[in-house]
């Protein structure tokens, strides 16, 4: 038997109600016939309270109904042989598909890649009992979530993820933290070596997209900041972003810092979160981060504000403008703004088909425990049944009739 709201039991606590009810009852007083009574004047009379249980037939069938309904709410459910097998036969799959930009590349058997993935995910959705898709851009990053949802399942249960399978997409360390009684398949999408790699708007620099990303510095440290941006570029960085997302890198000694931080808003656009996520999870970032002792979450604080009449994400920063992480965190802006992909997404290299297949395993069976859901699956309407026929047989046995018991009269003494 298993109970999926096991905490219900706690309601058998009620069925102290009954008993106290019956003990606090009060009974009408009986007449006794005395003959010397009728010398003394007469007075009212009075119940009496019970001093021990009485009907106590009745009082353990309105226990039992509340011990019925409260074992209805803990929703139990028989796991019999047949039920059982019928489990061991499911199977539940969490699927990941990658939709970074190396995904966005062409097939080798034509397509687009994410097409392709997006496919063979709908597939292994028709061949589950069970099943949750999701997209991200970081399939390393969706996989705790994607065992914590399996875990509640209790049938078999798999995690697939859908990729091309580049050597930033997932690591054998991210697979070995999946729960050992989760099975790991692993699709890999074929890219076409020939096809060209993700990039970003080729459109040329304009007067406008020129100044789309502004380094907001004091006068001490601009040229600092200039050596930075350069040193950015020169690692990469496209020189100038899209002219649609604005982005200004405001610096410590900034003159007019402190004004722009309590003017600012909070963000509420879709790319000033890609920039700020892009910024917060480079690994050039967090690489710089470490060797300068900044905590990730000290890097930049985010808000939108105006500059020069204009609309801008603000990325306040206290690092030194001409340090390393300064020059890392400005080519993550750069890349950013101008949304071209990182240099890890425009590599060609993949997993290997042997590298893949040893990380997989298979699901193991996972038999039910009281501890897991069983979905909609409850045998509580056959406890609630009970409980209506006990509550139709405790209404019976208070209405039918009771027989008193006979009292002996006590013949009146006649007066001569």
């Amino acid at each position: 038997m298993i109970f999926q709201n096991p905490w219900a039991w706690i309601g058998l606590i009620a069925i102290a109600s009954p008993i106290v009810a019956h003990l606090l009852a009060r009974r009408p007083a009986r007449r006794l016939a005395f003959p010397q009574l009728r010398f003394l004047p007469a007075t009212t009379l009075r119940p009496i309270r019970r001093a021990r249980l009485a009907d106590i037939g009745l009082l353990v069938l309105r226990c039992a109904i509340l011990a019925t309904a409260v074992a209805a709410l803990a929703q139990p459910w028989w796991l019999s042989a047949d039920r059982a097998r019928d489990l061991g036969a499911q199977i539940a799959r969490a699927i990941i598909i990658d939709t970074s930009a190396s995904m966005q590349r062409t097939a080798a058997g034509g397509g687009g890649a994410i097409d392709a993935a997006r496919r063979e995910a709908r597939a292994r959705e028709a061949d589950a009992t069970r099943a949750r898709t999701g997209e991200t851009a970081a399939p390393a990053a969706s996989v705790a979530g994607a065992a914590a949802w399996l875990a509640t399942q209790p049938m078999r249960r798999e995690l697939v993820v859908i990729s091309d399978f580049q050597p930033t997409a997932l690591a054998r360390a991210d697979v070995d933290a999946v729960p050992a009684d989760i099975g790991v398949r692993l699709v890999a999408i074929p890219i076409d070596r020939g096809a060209p790699g993700p990039s970003g708007p080729g459109a040329p620099p304009t007067d406008a997209a020129a100044d789309s990303v502004q380094l907001l510095a004091g006068p001490a440290e601009r040229a600092a900041a200039a050596a930075a941006r350069a040193a950015a570029i020169a690692s990469g960085a496209p020189p100038v972003g899209q002219p649609d997302r604005p982005v200004a890198i405001v610096f410590s000694q900034f003159e007019t810092r402190s004004a722009l931080l309590q003017a600012s808003r909070p963000i509420d656009e879709g790319w000033m979160f890609e920039i700020v996520m892009a910024v917060t999870t480079d690994a050039a970032v967090q690489a710089a981060a470490r060797r300068a002792g900044h905590p990730a979450t000290d890097i930049v604080t985010a808000a939108r504000g105006r500059v020069d009449d204009a609309d801008r994400l603000l990325l306040f920063t206290t690092t030194p403008a001409g340090s390393l992480l300064s020059a890392a965190i400005i080519q993550a802006v750069l890349r950013a703004s101008a949304n071209e992909p990182a240099v890890s997404e425009q590599a060609t290299e993949t997993r290997t088909a042997d590298e893949l297949r040893a990380w997989e395993r298979p699901p193991a069976a996972v038999p039910p425990s009281g501890s897991q859901p069983v979905g909609d699956r409850s045998d509580s309407r056959w406890w609630w049944m009970a409980v209506i026929a006990l509550l139709a047989f405790e209404w019976w046995m208070r209405r039918r009739p009771r027989a008193l018991p006979r009292e002996t009269e006590t013949p009146h003494a006649r007066v001569a």
